[in-house]
């Protein structure tokens, strides 16, 4: 990342990026712990306003 494409990645995708990047196995975050990061929050409340109009 540099100051040409600093505009393109929000903070939440670097936050959830450094964390599954990490060496230690036993700092990553599980799958499960992984989806209920704040970067997915758009598509949850997308599915979640989905299945209501359904």
């Amino acid at each position: 990342m540099n100051a040409d494409n600093q505009h393109l990645a929000v903070p939440e995708a670097i936050d959830l990026l450094d964390k599954l990047l990490r060496y230690d196995h036993q700092e990553r975050p599980t799958a499960k712990e992984a989806m209920a990061h704040p970067y997915f929050n758009p598509v949850k409340r997308a599915e979640s306003s989905k299945s209501r109009a359904q």
